[in-house]
């Protein structure tokens, strides 16, 4: 039984620790959070002719507003969602 119960105990010196666990976990989930984009962050949406130039951009705000740019950059329009 001492057998045992110094194996049992070498065992929870090596493993792990419950707070180790939960502190890997949360670094995991910070990791992913952080991979992921928010839509704020999103590049606009560039439109292209047949030949390739750039006909306008289109990008929407945190507030689902979606405002549209010609190729010289000036709004030429917006739409709510």
């Amino acid at each position: 039984m001492d057998k045992w119960n110094a194996t049992l105990a070498q065992a929870r010196e090596t493993s792990p620790k419950r707070e180790e666990i939960d502190m890997i976990c949360i670094a995991i989930a910070l990791l992913l959070l952080l991979a992921a984009p928010a839509n704020a962050q999103d590049a606009p949406r560039v439109f292209h002719d047949a030949v390739g130039r750039v006909t306008g951009t289109a990008r929407t705000d945190s507030n689902g507003v979606t405002t549209f740019h010609n190729a010289a950059g000036r709004v030429s329009g917006s739409i709510r969602r």
